[in-house]
């Protein structure tokens, strides 16, 4: 996940956390990378994620 947090970290909502911090943070949260091709949507409208995270 550090090319991920690298990303993050320069997004406004994530501003002020840590590298370490946002890497603990994502796990608690169970991120996963995943790869798609562009344009295809990651969820759909309607769709109700399945697991929000939790520490």
């Amino acid at each position: 996940m550090e090319v991920v947090s690298g990303a993050l970290q320069g997004c406004p909502l994530f501003d002020g956390i840590r590298e370490e911090e946002l890497t603990g943070l994502l796990g608690c949260l169970g991120a996963r990378q995943v790869q798609g091709k562009r344009g295809q949507f990651l969820f759909g409208r309607g769709m109700i994620p399945i697991r929000s995270g939790s520490c």
